[in-house]
């Protein structure tokens, strides 16, 4: 399932992976089966990753199918550590199987 970027509430209380841009231009990616609690508990400092990185604004959620999934996308992109596989998740607007490498229209 295939949702892409934040479209509105309906997405609030689904299940999926978000991406957050922090002050420092980082990204921070979460997985979430409540996407409402989860903004709030950032961006009032309850997660100890962001705490220090305030504002963070929400560039990115994709529907999943169930938490696990979920969960398995956002480990998944985070063993990548590529900003550039991030920035291009962004710009498509929906999470590709990164099974295998992305390769660069640069070269």
């Amino acid at each position: 399932m295939d949702i892409g970027q934040v479209v509105g509430s309906t997405i609030m209380k689904k299940v999926g992976v978000y991406i957050l841009r922090c002050k420092n231009s980082r990204y921070y990616i979460g997985s979430t089966n409540n996407l409402e609690r989860r903004l709030s508990e950032h961006q009032n400092g309850f997660v100890k990753s962001t705490k220090y990185l305030l504002p963070i604004t929400l560039v990115f959620f994709q529907l999943c199918d169930n938490l696990r999934r979920a969960r398995s996308l956002e480990y998944r992109l985070k063993s990548k550590k590529s900003s550039r596989i991030i920035d291009q998740i962004i710009r498509e607007g929906h999470i590709k199987n990164y099974k295998t490498r992305v390769v660069s229209s640069a070269g």
